[in-house]
């Protein structure tokens, strides 16, 4: 009787084996070459850690949006806690989100779900073996990250062998939280992607409120909603914290309650349909499609996301509307520090106003990466439940598909980057900072650009590695942005910079992008679709 179970966890576990291994080895050799970076940097900084340390704390004030707390700069611990463990949860986080709503609404949609149930498992042990395997899977990643800090610390001549692997786990478990949002979203909607969407939202709030609370007023209790600020109160690398076993039961609670309360509901609600909606009808009838607007693959495509991509331009609006609303403090940071202004003021001419601007605009470059490989994973899901054949007999050619998916994405990207300006431009108007209408039209074309980039990408990884193509691509992107800051540490030549795809985004709000960065950008993105419709139509015995 254990068997089944048995297979169905190990399943489960392998459908995760290509992530553990990019974030595994992503995140421990991150660390070490940070820890490498940092003792090179403090053994030339004028003053040293401490001066370094005093210039930082000034910036970190300016940017707590984007993350917090900033103490004791001057060891490595410190720096690490502040620059990189800050932002983990929030990058793992994401991942099991999306993990969570695919665990059931998404095999589901597979139609794997049916099989599974044919064999006489129940529904509640499928959801309790799903969300073990990822226990698994995230366990494996915390004792990666948690030998790449050790091992970082190390290069930087500091120890804290328990205390690495300990906040490694409770990142894990903190970003282990949201895979039980995603898990719960999906069961009380009818789609995976509008589950990510609307789970996206909330993770961004929550990250935002934590980091801003004591400027809320009345409003900053909503921290003790945000499972950031549980894993916070255990921030064991920096010296004088102590591990807090109330704070972390929390974040236990913060994923068993929603686990259970998926099992609840999917006992309860029909295949096909949301907890409180009727399954679609089975009964077959003849469709007029009357619009031309829906008789496009890409068109189609955005309809059957109007949701997700709603989802996604509100997110990206709240998130730039806080930026904005924070600009004056910061602002102020800025002009009162000196080092500040070495670091960040890198424009002549430009103002501190519109480099602060350029600053939080720059993160419409993450976004638009993100929904590109938001939408890369959709392409491969089309592969695996054999929507493609279907697509290809209306009849569609496989190189019109492959242009008609980066045309979708064009255009979804496009409301994901307008939401956000739009959230940007209400911020800035109640703070009172000017806008420069040019700034903001090279920054959508910019972030247009990026995104057909790293969609043209996927789409060749789609014909290459299939199942593995949201955890290959993401993890690619990610080591283009941490690409930056290697160069930065090592002090190499400016010229390894072009390598990233972030460098060549450039600061579109303050002046024209770099001629090489937008044809380095341009080329990848037609020489990947080029070579994905060419590879599609190599490969005609394959799905694409």
């Amino acid at each position: 009787m254990q068997r089944p179970r048995t297979e169905l966890l190990a399943f489960a576990l392998r459908s995760h084996r290509w992530a553990i291994a990019s974030w595994a080895v992503g995140l421990a050799a991150v660390s070490w070459i940070f820890g490498l970076g940092y003792a090179r940097e403090m053994s030339a900084y004028p003053g040293g850690p401490e001066a370094f340390a005093r210039g930082i704390e000034l910036a970190a004030g300016a940017m707590r949006m984007f993350r917090w707390p900033a103490e004791r700069l001057d060891t490595f611990a410190g720096y690490l806690t502040y620059h990189n463990v800050t932002l983990l949860p929030l990058l793992l986080g994401l991942y099991a989100l999306v993990q969570g709503t695919a665990a059931i609404r998404g095999a589901e949609e597979r139609g794997v779900l049916e099989v599974w149930l044919a064999t006489g498992r129940r529904r509640g042990r499928i959801v309790g073996d799903r969300a073990i395997a990822f226990l698994l899977a995230m366990a494996l990643v915390a004792g990666a990250l948690g030998a790449g800090t050790l091992v970082g610390l190390e290069a930087a001549g500091e120890r804290a062998p328990l205390a690495a692997f300990v906040v490694a786990a409770l990142v894990a478990l903190c970003a282990a939280g949201f895979y039980g949002l995603g898990l719960v979203l999906s069961q009380l909607v009818s789609s995976a992607r509008t589950a990510a969407g609307l789970g996206a939202i909330v993770m961004l709030v929550l990250f935002v409120v934590n980091n801003v609370w004591e400027l809320l007023g009345p409003f900053g209790a909503l921290r003790f909603l945000s499972p950031f600020y549980y894993r916070q109160r255990s921030e064991l690398l920096l010296p004088g914290h102590a591990f807090d076993p109330v704070a972390t039961f929390v974040l236990v609670l913060v994923l068993v309650v929603p686990v259970a309360a998926a099992i609840a509901a999917f006992e309860r609600r029909d295949l096909g349909a949301g907890l409180w909606r009727r399954p679609p009808s089975a009964t077959a009838r003849a469709v007029s499609i009357s619009s031309p607007w829906l008789r496009s693959v890409w068109t189609v495509a955005l309809g059957e996301q109007r949701v997700a991509l709603a989802a996604w331009a509100v997110g990206s609006g709240t998130y730039l509307a806080w930026a904005a609303l924070l600009g004056k403090p910061a602002i102020d940071v800025w002009e009162s520090s000196s080092l500040i202004r070495t670091l960040l003021v890198r424009h002549p001419g430009a103002t501190f106003i519109d480099e602060y601007l350029a600053f939080a605009l720059a993160l419409l470059a993450v976004i638009a990466a993100a929904f590109a490989v938001t939408q890369a994973g959709r392409w491969a899901g089309e592969s695996a439940e054999g929507r493609v054949e279907m697509i290809l007999a209306c009849p569609v050619s496989r190189a019109r598909l492959v242009l008609e998916r980066m045309t979708s994405l064009a255009v979804g990207n496009l409301v994901v980057v307008v939401g956000g300006l739009a959230g940007f431009w209400v911020g800035a108007a109640i703070a009172e900072l000017p806008l420069r209408a040019d700034g903001l039209l090279r920054t959508v074309w910019d972030a247009e650009l990026l995104a057909l980039a790293v969609g043209g990408v996927g789409a060749v990884l789609v014909l290459a590695l299939r199942g593995a193509v949201t955890a290959v691509l993401a993890a690619t992107i990610a080591a283009s942005y941490l690409w930056t800051l290697v160069v930065v540490l090592f002090g190499w030549p400016e010229w390894a910079l072009r390598l990233s795809i972030f460098d060549a985004f450039g600061d579109p709000y303050v002046g024209a992008p770099p001629v090489a960065g937008t044809l380095y950008l341009a080329a990848i993105a037609v020489g990947a679709t080029v070579l994905a419709a060419v590879l599609a139509e190599r490969r005609r015995s394959e799905p694409v």
